[in-house]
């Protein structure tokens, strides 16, 4: 079976479709924000800046995100994804190097850490669990952290794009080695996100799945399949 995109149309209007299996290359944005995409046909299609671009750049093609790092507004400065380990004491921020010295000065267990965190492009940081959460529907998922009551919270499809990213550093401090050195699971899972899918006359049932494996995203009915989770929280 082809699967497709659907491309929003002015207005959502006169949606278009692709075919996964007929795009050959995509461009990413342009200066002005609009997506060049080359089809097997030798044809290609110029997506305008809005809806229809910022859609199509949270879809993938052949199990891979298409783009994984939208240009920053005018004036807006990107900040280094960087990872960390969290203090389980003091709530500081260590490099993977910073915690693995202080463990072996100290006598500290690598392992009493409980989280990593991330920073990501836009400037903001998040802590996430060194641990997945059991196989659950997202309906599920997102009850038992709020009656938690611990500010923990599935991450976010924009986060999840970047932590696949953060486990392949080019220059150490991968998110990998920060959760093998703290005894954590590594993020290989395929897990539920927090969103809802926003077409919803059509995927009303449906929210945003991320394969930390293969760093891509699906989405499937938050009712019905159970997926791993990652409780992260806000720093």
């Amino acid at each position: 079976m082809k699967e497709f995109i659907k491309i929003a149309g002015v207005n959502n209007e006169n949606p278009s479709f692709i075919a996964l299996d007929g795009i050959v290359k995509v461009d990413g944005r342009s200066s002005d924000g609009s997506i060049k995409i080359d089809l097997v046909n030798g044809n290609s299609l110029i997506l305008p800046p809005g809806k229809g671009a910022d859609e199509f750049l949270a879809k993938f093609t052949g199990g891979k995100i298409i783009i994984k790092d939208p240009v920053p507004a005018e004036g807006q400065e990107r900040t280094p994804l960087a990872v960390y380990i969290v203090h389980p004491n003091t709530g500081e921020l260590l490099t993977v190097a910073a915690w693995k010295e202080l463990c072996e000065e100290s006598g500290l267990d690598p392992a009493e850490a409980v989280e990593v965190a991330v920073r990501f492009p836009d400037g903001h940081l998040a802590a996430i669990d060194k641990r997945n959460l059991p196989e659950r529907t997202q309906e599920e998922h997102i009850k038992f952290l709020k009656e938690e009551g611990s500010g923990r919270r599935l991450g976010r499809r924009d986060e999840w794009i970047y932590i696949y990213d953060a486990r392949f550093l080019p220059e150490g401090g991968t998110l990998d080695e920060a959760l093998k050195l703290i005894g954590g699971d590594p993020i290989t899972r395929v897990y539920w996100t927090e969103e809802r899918d926003a077409d919803v006359q059509s995927y009303s049932s449906h929210a945003w799945i991320f394969n930390g494996y293969y760093g891509y995203l699906n989405y499937g009915n938050y009712r019905i399949y159970a997926c791993y989770g990652r409780g992260f929280r806000a720093l």
